[in-house]
């Protein structure tokens, strides 16, 4: 077991009643048969973004069936998350409109076919279009062109020839990039891997990242500079991988004229053109699966 580091699970008082309009969606929703993903503040589990069909709901409860898990024990009770979803909208003109909402598991059981089933509580108000801030993807590796990474020093200054991590790191077992959001990363890395790279590695030690992403036709920067910080550092009992969950702290731009980098400080645990990359990562694996419009 993994020590967590976000704090104790959340309650929350009792909920005043749901807006109609919020039912409404909910129950185009279920019309459309639209896949929910939930995002849990702390790690209850090692699948990021559970995907999930909606049930049913009334005003106080969601009932989601989760066929991404087999079990679910009752660790997940009382566990907070946001929820993301999409909805088809055919008026004025067909678009896609994402929502996002916070909320609790009460109950975690089993439908009559035998698959997980939460119920969570039903919102009292929605955001719009945050689900590409916060959503974590597992990247395709042919996606990237470079992938390099530095120690941080405090003297400053990196050999830009010389990168501790390289792409060439990712298609061998030493390293492995788990997945990737707006606001950070997981690496999972051999020991010896991650010694080599620096030897005293830990909580709060920093990496200088250079990303480079090959050309999407919806996205409008395909290079980043930033800086990662580890939040996370634990060792897998089974396999003794190291697995690195870094936060981005600094992103930053070189200038070619004085070959140095400028940096600014991540706002709002966004970076965004992160963003846009995993966002569209993901819109074109639904495409491939045939769960979103062309």
């Amino acid at each position: 077991m993994f020590k967590n580091i976000f704090g104790s699970k959340k309650t929350t008082a009792p909920q005043e009643s749901p807006p109609a309009r919020i039912l409404d969606l909910l129950d185009m929703a279920l019309d459309q048969r639209t896949k929910f993903h939930l995002v849990f503040d702390n790690e209850v589990t090692s699948i990021h973004n559970l995907s999930c069909t909606l049930l049913s709901f009334d005003a106080t409860r969601i009932s989601l069936e989760l066929t991404s898990l087999r079990q679910a024990s009752q660790r997940f009770v009382g566990e907070a998350m946001t929820c993301y979803f999409r909805i088809v909208e055919k008026k004025p003109k067909i678009r896609e409109v994402f929502y996002s909402f916070r909320s609790v598991v009460r109950e975690v059981g089993k439908s009559r076919q035998d698959t997980v089933v939460f119920t969570i509580e039903t919102p009292t108000s929605l955001g719009q279009d945050q689900r590409r801030k916060s959503l974590r993807i597992t990247p395709d590796m042919a996606h990237f062109v470079s992938f390099d990474a530095w120690p941080f020093r405090a003297s400053g200054g990196v050999d830009l020839n010389a990168p501790g991590i390289s792409l060439d790191d990712f298609k061998t077992p030493q390293m492995r990039l788990a997945n990737i959001s707006a606001g950070g990363l997981k690496l999972i890395a051999k020991h010896a891997r991650m010694r080599e790279l620096d030897p005293e590695f830990a909580k709060g030690s920093r990496l200088i990242l250079h990303v480079k992403i090959r050309e999407q036709p919806k996205v409008a920067v395909d290079e980043c500079w930033l800086i990662a910080r580890a939040v996370l550092i634990y060792e897998d009992f089974v396999s003794k991988d190291v697995h690195v969950g870094m936060e981005f702290i600094a992103y930053g731009r070189l200038d070619p004229e004085t070959n140095k980098l400028a940096w600014k400080k991540v706002q709002d645990n966004v970076v965004e053109d992160v963003s846009s990359w995993t966002h569209q990562w993901h819109l074109d694996l639904y495409r491939e699966k045939g769960l979103a419009p062309d």
